[in-house]
Parts: structure tokens; C-alpha cells; sequence
């Protein structure tokens, strides 16, 4: 079931409802847990006001988008592959913060850590499709009728 323009205005505005909501309830238990960036002490003194400013606000952002992405909507193949993908992205993001949090330290995952997991990420999902999709690997040029068919070149 594919959502027209107004379906999708309201599954924004629903989600967007659901973070205004829970945004007031959510942070405070953020700061109440101390789960606050740490700011390192060498860089500029302006950062040093960022200094327990509540992290993992993600988390917030992927609850909205599951809540209304599972109830405005036909669970479908396409619909999982979208979760995984912000689900997989987040989860990203929470084990950084988790670092900063946990380690008492404004660095977090390495770089080459977050591209490791990001690209593992990435591979799957464009594997996934590749293998489940027959169009995923056709690429249409715009203002033409020309189709290029990617095949495993898809993937990366």
C-alpha cells in the first residue's frame, strides 16, 4: 500500500507529534542519567559550555519514525529494509554516544570504526536487495527511456 501526499503529511505531522510529546519527558531523564556530552578541555572555552548538553536524542528521532512507520503503513519487505536501515544507522549512533557517555570522553567510536559498521550496514541492505528486488539493479536515465541494468555492480 503505497501512501498518497496527504498520508504522508499526516504520518510526518503524527511523528512529528510524537517527538514533541516525549521530547519533555525524554530529556530530563537524559540529564537526570547524566548522559551528557564531555567536552574535551583543549579545544575552544566556547565548548566547554557544550559540557553535559543530553546526548542520544536519536533514540527519540527512531522511536517517532518505528511508531508511525509500523502503524501508518502495510509492513512490507521494502518497509523492513527502511527500519533496518535506520534502525542499523542508529544503533550506530547510540554505541558512539554510549562511548562518549560511558568513557567520560568527547571522542567516541574511531572514524574508521563508524565506517566499518556503516559500510557492513550498507553492503547487507544493497545485498539484500540485489538478491530480493528484480528492478533494484536497474538504473533509468532521466529524460530518456534508457535503462541500464547494474547487475552485482549494484552492490557497491
Amino acid at each position: 500500500m503505497m501512501l498518497g501526499i496527504t498520508e504522508l503529511t499526516y504520518t510526518a505531522m503524527i511523528s512529528f507529534l510524537i517527538v514533541i510529546i516525549l521530547g519533555p519527558i525524554f530529556i530530563p531523564m537524559l540529564t537526570k542519567f547524566k548522559f551528557g556530552q564531555t567536552v574535551r578541555d583543549d579545544g575552544p572555552k566556547t565548548h566547554l559550555q557544550k559540557n553535559g548538553t543530553p546526548t542520544m536524542g536519536g533514540i527519540l528521532m527512531m522511536a517517532a519514525i518505528l511508531i508511525t512507520g509500523l502503524t501508518r503503513s502495510k509492513v512490507s519487505s521494502d518497509m523492513m529494509v527502511g527500519l533496518i536501515c535506520i534502525i542499523g544507522f542508529g544503533f550506530v549512533g547510540f554505541v558512539d554516544d554510549f562511548i562518549i557517555i560511558k568513557m567520560k570522553r568527547s571522542l567516541g567510536l574511531k572514524p574508521w570504526q563508524k565506517i566499518v559498521m556503516q559500510l557492513a550496514l550498507a553492503l547487507y541492505v544493497s545485498y539484500y536487495q540485489y538478491t530480493t528486488s528484480p528492478s533494484a539493479t536497474q538504473l533509468a536515465i532521466p529524460f530518456t527511456d534508457a535503462v541500464i541494468n547494474l547487475g552485482p555492480l549494484y552492490i557497491p
